[in-house]
Order: C-alpha cells, then structure tokens, then sequence
C-alpha cells in the first residue's frame, strides 16, 4: 500500500510539473499586457485570503498587512494568474472544451464508490456547484495540453 501511494503520489506530482511547465511556455509564447483591473481585482482576493488566513490563526485580520507593499510585491503573481485565466479561457474556447452531462455522470459514478454516496446525491450537488463544472473543465484542459506537447528528454 505505501509502495503503490507513493507511485501514485510521484505520478500525480510529475503530471503537475509537466502541466506547469506547459503554463509557463504558453504564457512565454503569447506576451500580452494585462487589464490592470483584472491583476487589481486578484490583488484583493490575495489579501482578503491572506487576511482569512490570518484570522484562522488568531491574528487580527489586517496583521502584517500593508496593502500598498502588499499590492506591489505580489503584482507580479497577480499579473501571471491574471494573464493565465484570459490565456485559459482562450483556450477552452478554441478547443470548444466542456464540462458535458455524461462528465457529471461519470463523475458521480466515481465519487460514489469511493466515499459511500448515491449518485443522485452527487449530481444534485454539481449541477449546483460551477466548481465541479470547472474541476472538469480544467482537467480536460489540462489532459488536451498533455496530448499536444511532445516531451523530449534531456541529459542531466
């Protein structure tokens, strides 16, 4: 059992690294300037997670927070995850890729073995929920990119 976690681990970790690695060279391939209110909007959802994160330990919500040093120093990060989620949305639609009934099925069918819930209980709930939606739209993304880059080995 630890053998075949850690194998699992290990493979799941490898397709995350190879998912990024794709992320990094998409956004290198297509330079585009960003709409500062779309990197100024995931600036404050940064500092509102920060400022949540902060509360959950005890802390007041504002501790440590400087929204003027904070906004400066994580722009960069806001400016990728800005530029990676218009990147992403053109590309789920040039693929013309969604998030189908028989997904949620298939979905359903699956979680319902693996954590003892009927089916109908788990389609209820992701017809209600768009993150489900996303999860599948994302991971489809995600398998059509693997599909479309050709991986070559180098001599370490």
């Amino acid at each position: 059992e630890i053998r075949t976690g850690l194998e699992t681990s290990a493979v799941k970790k490898s397709e995350e690294d190879l998912e990024e690695n794709i992320v990094a060279k998409l956004m290198e391939m297509h330079p585009f300037e960003v709409p500062r209110t779309i990197s100024n909007a995931i600036l404050g959802q940064m500092i509102e997670e920060r400022e949540q994160e902060n509360v959950r330990r005890g802390f007041p919500a504002t501790y440590g927070v400087d929204d003027a040093q904070f906004r400066e120093q994580y722009r960069p990060v806001a400016d990728a995850r800005a530029k990676w989620m218009l990147l992403r949305e053109k590309l789920i639609e040039s693929e013309g890729i969604e998030a189908t009934d028989e997904d949620l099925d298939k979905l359903a069918e699956e979680e319902s073995a693996k954590y003892g819930l009927t089916k109908e209980n788990l389609l209820k709930y992701y017809h209600k929920h768009d993150s489900i939606s996303n999860r599948i739209i994302s991971d489809k993304l995600g398998a059509r990119l693997r599909e479309k880059v050709k991986i070559v080995e180098a001599a370490i």
